[in-house]
Order: C-alpha cells, then sequence, then structure tokens
C-alpha cells in the first residue's frame, strides 16, 4: 500500500481495533477483495491470529465531545456535527450518581446519524 493512498491510521487499543481510512474508494475496495476481507497477523510472541476486515459503518453512534468550554451552545455544535450526519440529541455526560447533586464531567455527548466519518479533531469554538 502505498503512503499517498491512505488518509489515515486510527488505533483504538482498548477494542482491539485498527482503522485507516483511504482517500479513494476504489482503491480501498480493490485491497479488501484483494485479501479476501481476511489477513493474517503475526504476534511479537510469534503466534498468528486471523484478522477480519471490514467497512466501518455509519449509522447511529454516541460521539464525545472533551475539551470544549462549557459557555459554548448546543447549536454551535450541531452547526459543526451537521455536515457529518443528523444530529439527533446533545446533552451533558454526568459524574456518578453518587454525589447528592448531578455534576457534569465537561463532556458533551452528541447522538446522530451519521452519513460521512467525522475526523478525530475538529475545531468547534
Amino acid at each position: 500500500m502505498a503512503e499517498d493512498e491512505v488518509c489515515m491510521i486510527q488505533i483504538d487499543g482498548p477494542r482491539r481495533r485498527v482503522f485507516i481510512k483511504f482517500t479513494n474508494s476504489t482503491r480501498r475496495q480493490a485491497v479488501l477483495q484483494d485479501k479476501d476481507w481476511k489477513l493474517k497477523f503475526q504476534h511479537d510472541n510469534v503466534e498468528f491470529s486471523q484478522v477480519l476486515i471490514e467497512i466501518a459503518g455509519m449509522g447511529m453512534r454516541r460521539i464525545r465531545i472533551a475539551s470544549l468550554p462549557p459557555e459554548v451552545p448546543d447549536r454551535k455544535i450541531r452547526d459543526v456535527l451537521t455536515k457529518y450526519g443528523e444530529v439527533k440529541e446533545i446533552k451533558e455526560e454526568l459524574w456518578t450518581m453518587a454525589y447528592r447533586y448531578p455534576v457534569s464531567s465537561g463532556i458533551q455527548i452528541v447522538e446522530m446519524s451519521l452519513k460521512y466519518h467525522i475526523p478525530s479533531h475538529i475545531s468547534i469554538a
């Protein structure tokens, strides 16, 4: 795979996934068919694992937005994310209910129906 064919590689360690975003959908499909949707991965201890390859889905997703000042209105978040799909709901994530009063964690949860992939980092405000 040539370097100019890959847009981004992202590793999701806890879920044991690797995402490769291609700039060319034709090339992506060719790689998937060429590898028969399966790969063998060799671990450091020389063991092999079979890895399934699939196209990452769109559909309904919950997106967590961190490092956003609390004074940024939901309308601004909605305006920025609308180009990636339909925003259904925006709400604040709260700390555990063990506290007497609800306390915001500073993270916004956006439920939306994706039409396009969202970049890992976006400037909202």
